[in-house]
C-alpha cells in the first residue's frame, strides 16, 4: 500500500506538491485532489521556459466534474535550509515556499508596538522547527510592492 504522503514531496494547503532536486522542481497535486476530480480527461501543461510567481495558476487539470487551476509553489530565489531537531527559523509568512512534512509549521506574533510598526514583518512571523528541510523564496513581488507603497509620494 503507497504511503497517504509520500515523504519524497513537499506539500502546499491547496494539495499541490514539489520533489526538489538540485535545481528541478516537479509539480503535481494530492491523491485526495485527483480523487475529488474525480475522472481526469486532459491536462494543459505550460510551455518549457515559461516562468510562474508562487500561487499563480501554471496548468489546468479537467476531469468529468470541473476544471482545476494548479497553483505554482515557489517561485523566485529558492534558498533551502536543513533543520535540526527543535531548531527554529522565524520568518515572514510570505517567504516560506515549502517544508518537510516533519517541519512543524506555526504562526508567532510579534510582540512590542515599535516591533508591529517599524519591523516591516507586520504582525505575525511563520515559525518553522525541525528537524527536516525548509525552502524559502524571495520576496514574491506584490509584498514587495506593498512594503515600498508606503514611501511613494502620494498624489492629490
Amino acid at each position: 500500500m503507497m504511503a497517504l504522503f509520500p515523504n519524497d514531496r513537499l506539500y502546499q494547503k491547496s494539495h499541490e506538491w514539489a520533489v526538489i532536486k538540485g535545481a528541478t522542481a516537479t509539480v503535481g497535486i494530492s491523491d485526495f485532489a485527483q480523487e475529488e476530480l474525480n475522472d481526469i480527461v486532459y491536462v494543459e501543461l505550460p510551455e518549457v521556459g515559461d516562468e510562474f510567481d508562487q500561487g499563480e495558476a501554471f496548468a489546468v487539470v479537467e476531469s468529468v466534474k470541473a476544471a482545476s487551476d494548479i497553483y505554482s509553489p515557489i517561485a523566485g530565489e529558492i534558498v533551502e535550509y536543513n533543520l535540526q531537531a527543535g531548531q527554529s527559523l522565524r520568518v515572514d509568512p510570505g517567504h516560506v515556499a515549502l517544508f518537510d512534512p516533519t517541519v512543524d509549521f506555526g504562526l508567532t506574533r510579534v510582540q512590542g508596538v515599535k516591533n508591529i510598526i517599524f519591523s516591516g514583518e507586520g504582525l505575525f512571523l511563520a515559525n518553522l522547527t525541525g528537524p527536516g528541510r525548509v525552502w524559502l523564496q524571495s520576496m514574491p513581488l506584490p509584498n514587495l510592492a506593498a512594503r515600498l507603497a508606503q514611501y511613494l509620494p502620494k498624489s492629490s
